[in-house]
């Protein structure tokens, strides 16, 4: 129902001409039924109490101040106080007698005859006795309020609405009221009385005490309801305001009127509490509507206002409130004004809360008309209490109406809300529904388009590290080598993001029977995810006799791949349990963890691409793997569901089609693995060659071109197929089954490329390959690993572990050969990048040697010419090895390395003599290569920088010696004069034009797993240490034996 603005200043009108009709109906004494007594007698005689119903009686009443009279039946007893009978006016405060204030007094006694049309049974309804009353008719005590007391200690107050009944005599009625007052600043009967049959008592009294039980349930139960609704659900906080003013209202309502909250507790022992138990209410109740307003319209309302406005409501308020009443000394007109400045600070409420409403109505914000109706019917609602608080003005049951009127203008305010959020909600699933396949869309299209550079990226980044377009630097490699891994990596995040965007119709399925043992390999296969995580297993839990199911084998495997994948991304210990189960004509297969399980909110959007749970530390990722599993099983034809609670772990289940009883054997639209045209070879031939193991465990085919590859599997039929490798290309094969063994044979063998098979066992895969790069860079041994799936993140562990390519089976043979081509040409290519790099260093350092030999030479033929002679022999030494150089050769022998070292050091021991001395520390048995020119330019720097100084005598050690760690030392060490540690920085950083030692340190660091290091300290010396880590080397003695044998096989 939607109200405009006119149709709610409308609204507003009525509500308060209603409320103003209502007070002026109840106060007109032509309208209120009011029957005036004069001198203490009122006659009914001519009363249709059948037309006119109920008589309000008041007028002029006998009054006995101070005195307690009870009256008898038969006698008349008031005879006897005749002196002290008083003419009041009734309904008043007493205060305002002429006896109170001449002398004031506490109780006394009011008298009332009344002449009746005929006998029966009449009854009186009272409302507003203070504060404890009994009440006689025809010397009768028909009900009592309290206990009255001419004594403080005796009284006893009460201030619930009584009722009486009694038989009139000769048409006639006595009515009496004692009454007693201590504990409140007003006195005496301040309503009057409704007088009339029995019968029409008992139906006004039950109609007003059931028009305030229903007021009552309607606040209590909408307010719980909303309460309840905001702490359950966590809903608005409109909801759990307003819920909580109308509990309030509704307790408030129980304790006026009818006050039916004295049916369910004691009344306090005195006015005061009950009246200030009263105001508080208000005062909360009234908190909570600002509150309210205040979340309806936040922009228009200000906080500062809002907490100061909190502050009297909730401080101020209550302080005011119960000083005074429970000081003795506040009465009369002082405890009025008081009263005032309490219903001055609700004015100011209210008068805050009407400023944010006209705000809102001005801006034309959503809801604004149903709030003012609200704020009118709250307005009219409190100015009623107010009336009745601080003035005797009867309101009669309009408090009641109003927040009747107040529970109705909300509910159609929350039903416009909710019929608003319904048709939001409606027209938003209509619109996500559209910009979901839009998604699908930009998503198909958008992968497609992407992967077409991704493809370039990846093609011309291998044309670049084949090098036939000219060579480049092993830097140059480095950099080459990651953008093509990342161009890899960048296609398969595509592919995911093409498989997320539903378009089902690039899918090809290819059903099959897949058994039990199938089934378990296929997980088998998975277990390396959990590989990282020492404290996490996977448990395999598949009954015996399982059938198996009906599915797409490369679709099942990627679906447990990311449950899996899933399952260890939130599992930090514990284990993974894989299960299935048959009901019916389903198989149920289920991965179970004990992570931190799944709230609940989140159980129905964690299958929705792209979202992504949280988790401190979580792996980088798109949030694709549940929505593609989710997408996998629907078109396999099955559910998934998951059941979990957080901190618990979780248990995803889908269902899929049992398998046939007899496994048919299916072609696919694809063959396994594709041959070329005329590349078969025999069976019989095949299972000769492959069963021809050597009894070190593996078997070597032998081809005619110069690259040898290792072949790591075990799967024949993949053997057989990789052996075109060997029948076509020629390559020689090196085949083994086991992955311990790669790396040893890499080596002996020198391998040029390495075949692993992670399907055998993809932890042991994943570490073999870690130990291959602990050894071997990506360019000196590529790697190629086949696998069951291309995922993304798959690849990037693979990426991780040093794989320079993956293979998804089943591949094609071409393919396979291709990638084989470019892996090698790449090595090539970064072989010839290295080799050009040290020319090009050997090529630096030449001419520096050859300017400071000479020189040397020139110097001692005009001081000696016999030594000049001999230090030619030793030039013509050095002229011999570099000579004997094939083409530069960028690595030469340690032996001539040392020999070349040697000779440089004679001549310059010829040049200064006993200033110059040479300790030699070397293990002439070891035998291995060096870059050409790595010792003697270390060593030159040594001498020259230690002569510098005329007056010093200059060391030079030079030590070559193997460790226990089967590493090779080779340390250079002069007492010379050192070097500032700022130019040391320098010199390893390659900032320095130092070309003798930024020279021999660009060869040391192209040289894999060797390092060089620089001690220095001025005035001190120098020491140069070479770390060469798994270096290809053996005794000069045992070298001599291999070629021994190898010279007796060539005989053979």
């Amino acid at each position: 129902m939607e109200i405009k603005k006119k149709s709610s200043i409308i609204i507003c009108i009525v509500i308060l001409a209603a409320n103003i009709l209502g007070l002026v109906l109840l106060n007109n004494p032509h309208y209120k039924n009011l029957a005036a007594a004069s001198n203490g007698v009122l006659s009914l005689a001519d009363w249709d109490f059948a037309r006119k119903g109920l008589a309000k009686i008041g007028g002029t009443w006998e009054f006995y101040p101070g005195k307690l009279i009870t009256p008898k039946q038969g006698e008349d007893v008031f005879q006897e106080y005749e002196q002290y009978r008083r003419y009041v006016k009734v309904p008043d405060d007493w205060r305002n007698y002429g006896a109170y204030k001449s002398k004031p007094f506490n109780s006394g006694t009011f008298r009332l005859l009344l002449n009746l049309p005929e006998d029966g049974s009449y009854g009186i309804k009272t409302d507003g006795i203070q504060s404890a009353a009994d009440i006689y008719m025809n010397g009768t005590k028909v009900c009592e309020s309290g206990r009255v007391s001419d004594e403080a200690e005796g009284f006893m107050p009460d201030i619930r609405r009584l009722a009486g009944f009694a038989g009139s005599s000769a048409k006639r009625m006595e009515l009496v009221v004692k009454v007693s007052t201590y504990d409140s600043y007003k006195g005496g009967i301040l309503q009057g009385f409704d007088f009339g049959r029995s019968e029409e008592i008992l139906k006004s009294r039950d109609l007003d005490r059931s028009v305030d039980f229903f007021v009552i349930s309607c606040c209590m139960v909408a307010g719980i309801c909303l309460a309840g609704s905001f702490l359950i659900k966590k809903g608005s906080k409109h909801s759990f305001y307003f819920g909580v003013f109308l509990i309030l209202q509704g307790i408030y309502i129980s304790t006026i009127g009818d006050r039916l909250i004295s049916d369910l507790l004691p009344m306090p022992g005195n006015t005061a509490t009950f009246y200030g138990f009263q105001i508080q209410i208000t005062f909360i109740s009234f908190f909570c509507l600002l509150l309210l307003i205040n979340s309806y319209f936040k922009k228009y309302s200000e906080r500062k206002i809002v907490v100061i406005l909190g502050i009297l409501l909730n401080i101020v308020g209550p302080v005011l409130i119960w000083v005074p009443f429970t000081s003795v000394s506040v009465m009369g007109i002082s405890f009025y004004l008081y009263k005032l400045t309490l219903a001055a600070v609700i004015a100011v409420t209210l008068a805050y809360i009407l400023l944010v409403i006209y705000r809102a109505s001005r801006k034309k914000m959503e809801y604004a008309e149903y709030v003012i109706i609200f704020i009118t019917a709250f307005g009219c609602y409190l100015i009623s209490l107010l009336l009745d608080f601080l003035t005797d003005i009867n309101v009669g049951k309009m408090p009641t109406v109003m927040m009747l009127a107040l529970i109705l203008t909300q509910i159609v305010l929350m039903y416009y809300r909710s019929k608003t959020a319904f048709q939001k909600v409606d027209q938003l699933s209509s619109q996500l529904l559209v910009y979901d396949q839009l998604k699908d869309r930009f998503l198909a299209k958008t992968s497609l388009e992407l992967q077409k550079p991704a493809n370039g990226i990846i093609s011309l980044s291998e044309e670049l590290l084949k090098g036939e377009k000219g060579s480049i630097s092993i830097y140059q490699q480095q950099n080459i080598m990651q953008i093509n891994r990342e161009g890899k990596h960048i296609y398969s995040i595509l592919d995911e993001m093409l498989e997320a965007s539903g378009d089902n119709q690039n899918i090809k399925i290819v059903q099959e029977n897949i058994d039990r043992d199938s089934l378990e390999a296929m997980i088998a296969e998975l277990e390396y995810l959990a590989y990282e995580r020492k404290d996490l297993k996977v448990v395999r839990k598949i009954p015996i006799d399982f059938p198996g199911i009906r599915s797409d084998k490369v679709k099942l495997r990627q679906i447990f791949y990311h449950l899996i994948h899933n399952a260890v991304k939130f599992t930090e210990t514990g284990e993974i349990e894989i299960s299935a189960a048959i009901y019916g004509n389903e198989a149920f297969l289920s991965v179970k963890d004990t992570g931190i399980g799944i709230p609940y909110a989140q159980k129905e959007i964690i299958f929705i691409p792209f979202y992504q749970g949280k988790k401190q530390g979580e792996e980088e990722g798109l949030g694709l793997g549940l929505g593609i599993t989710k997408n996998l099983i629907e078109i396999l034809g099955g559910k998934i569901w998951v059941v979990s609670e957080a901190g618990k772990g979780s248990r995803f289940t889908f269902s899929m089609p049992l398998g046939e009883k007899k496994t048919e054997i299916r072609h696919t639209e694809k063959p396994l693995y594709e041959r070329k045209a005329g590349s078969e070879v025999s069976e019989a031939s095949a299972e000769k060659n492959l069963c021809q193991d050597n009894q070190e465990g593996y078997t070597k085919l032998e081809g005619t071109r110069e690259e040898t590859l290792l072949i790591v599997m075990k799967d024949d039929q993949l053997i057989r197929e990789v052996r075109h490798l060997n029948s076509e290309e020629k390559y020689n094969l090196i085949l083994c089954g086991i992955y311990d063994k790669a790396l040893d044979l890499a080596a002996k063998e020198e391998c040029d490329l390495i075949i692993l098979d992670f399907g055998m066992d993809y932890a042991a895969g994943y570490e073999t390959c870690l130990k291959i790069r602990e050894r071997y860079s990506m360019t000196e041994l590529p790697v190629i690993i086949l696998t069951e799936t291309g995922q993304a993140k798959e690849l990037q562990k693979s990426v991780r572990s040093g794989v320079n390519d993956f293979m998804q089976k089943p591949f094609s043979w071409e393919e396979l050969r291709i990638r084989v081509e470019t892996l090698l040409l790449v090595r090539k290519s970064a072989r010839e990048a290295i080799n050009q790099e040290y020319k090009m260093l050997h090529a630096q350092i030449m001419p520096h040697f050859l300017y400071n030999t000479l020189n040397t030479i020139i110097g001692l033929s005009y001081k000696d010419a016999e030594q000049a002679c001999e230090a030619l022999q030793y030039l013509s030494t050095y002229f011999r090895a570099k000579l004997d150089f094939d083409s530069y050769n960028s690595f030469v022998s340690v032996e001539r390395e040392v020999e070349l070292m040697k000779a440089y050091l004679a001549i310059e021991k010829m040049r200064f003599k006993e200033r110059l001395e040479i300790i030699y520390d070397l293990d002439e048995s070891l035998d291995f290569e060096l870059p050409a020119l790595t010792l003697q330019p270390l060593v030159e720097n040594s001498v020259q920088h230690g002569v510098l100084d005329n007056n010093r005598r200059i060391t030079v050690e030079i030590t070559i010696k193997e460790t226990a760690e089967n590493e090779i030392i080779i340390q250079i060490k002069d007492n010379g004069m050192g070097i500032p540690k700022v130019k040391q920085e320098e010199l390893l950083a390659e900032k320095n034009n130092r070309i003798g030692f930024s020279n021999v340190l660009r060869k040391i660091r192209l040289m894999k797993n060797s390092n060089l290091t620089l001690e220095s300290e001025e005035g001190k010396g120098t020491c140069i240490t070479i770390n060469l880590r798994n270096m290809p080397f053996q005794r000069k003695q045992n070298r001599a034996k291999n070629i021994e044998q190898e010279t007796a096989k060539v005989k053979l």
